[in-house]
């Protein structure tokens, strides 16, 4: 089918390029993906440092089945909200905290008890929580309103960056860390090694034991960083406006 139409594959990170590429299709062009550009930024925008009064921290997905990552996160939000101690700090779920995410596509009971009991441990923390789930328009409408996005989501991170804002992903998976090839900016891994076969596969839905192999250095890197860029113009940061533009 590819080669009788004749055109270019759009694929989102070059990690898939190369992947097509050894299977032989050979028109892969790699555009990113579409959410990472916001028309009325392209061309027209530099990423630049102001003021931050509200930072946003995305919660990820895996540490619903990973112990280690769970509590790398755990240690992540506190010590990136005592960095901002006179701005407005909350965690952002982006899948559903309440029964009603239950009737949505996929979704599972174990996801939602997974959430409430992380809300718990927030409550006890007294670290501020939002649910954004439920639409593209409710995360566009949250984070437009942001100064600075932390965390694990990937299209929180693609959002920030397509609309000239500051971001620093932490990558939970291969997606996460392909963008730091897509265009640029802070990308820290959140682990080193997985286990990627059936058997882990079943392990890791099962929770007999951790598959993740996560990074110990993660969360002293990840407030190194952030102090780094904030006290030094952004240097990783703010040319991920200008290669967004390029691959544009």
């Amino acid at each position: 089918r590819i080669d009788k139409d004749d055109l270019p594959v759009s694929v989102r990170d070059y990690h898939t390029l190369n992947v097509l590429s050894t299977s032989g299709v050979r028109c892969g062009l790699m555009t990113g993906c579409p959410a990472t550009y916001d028309l009325e930024y392209v061309g027209s925008s530099s990423l630049e440092q102001e003021e931050i009064c509200r930072v946003a921290f995305s919660l990820g997905v895996a540490f619903l089945y990973s112990k280690s990552l769970k509590k790398q996160m755990e240690s992540a939000i506190l010590s990136t909200k005592a960095l901002f101690p006179n701005a407005k700090f909350e965690v952002v779920f982006h899948h559903g905290t309440t029964e009603s995410f239950l009737k949505t596509p996929s979704a599972k009971k174990e996801h939602l008890i997974g959430h409430q009991k992380f809300i718990t441990w927030l409550q006890e923390k007294g670290v501020d929580y939002v649910d954004i789930s439920g639409s593209a328009e409710n995360l566009i409408e949250y984070y437009s309103q942001c100064d600075l996005h932390i965390g694990y989501r990937v299209h929180a991170h693609i959002f920030m960056n397509s609309i000239s804002k500051p971001s620093v992903l932490v990558a939970e998976d291969g997606r996460g860390k392909a963008l730091r090839d897509v265009f640029g900016g802070l990308v820290l891994d959140a682990f080193d090694s997985v286990g990627m076969g059936i058997v882990a596969r079943i392990i890791r839905r099962l929770r007999i034991f951790d598959t993740f192999h996560t990074s110990e250095n993660l969360v002293s890197e990840l407030s190194g960083a952030i102090e780094y860029e904030i006290n030094n113009g952004l240097p990783r940061i703010s040319p991920s406006r200008g290669v967004i533009d390029s691959n544009f």
